[in-house]
């Protein structure tokens, strides 16, 4: 089973995912406490998209894929904004 969610890249749209995947988990009859997490997780990582991946502050979309096979379930984010290298960060100062 496989379903692709757009939104546009504004916080208002969060909502609107969070619906759609309350919706789905119905259709794909997941429990709530997975179709909880996969919220929070969602939101967490689609809202650093909106606030940070789009310096042009135009509308763009986000993509979303959920695919569950075998009891397995994968989720892909796919945007067009500018990627994020963690690795490339400055390590934090742990010591103030």
């Amino acid at each position: 089973m496989e379903e692709t969610i757009i939104i546009s890249n504004h916080v208002d749209e969060l909502s609107v995912l969070a619906a759609k995947i309350e919706e789905l988990s119905e259709k794909w009859e997941l429990p709530m406490p997975l179709t909880m997490n996969i919220n929070l997780v969602l939101e967490e990582a689609v809202s650093n998209v909106i606030f940070y991946a789009f310096p042009d502050k135009q509308e763009h979309d986000i993509s979303i894929s959920l695919e569950l096979k075998n009891d397995e379930l994968t989720i892909v984010i796919e945007d067009g904004g500018i990627p994020f290298d963690p690795t490339s960060m400055k390590e934090p100062d742990i010591s103030l």
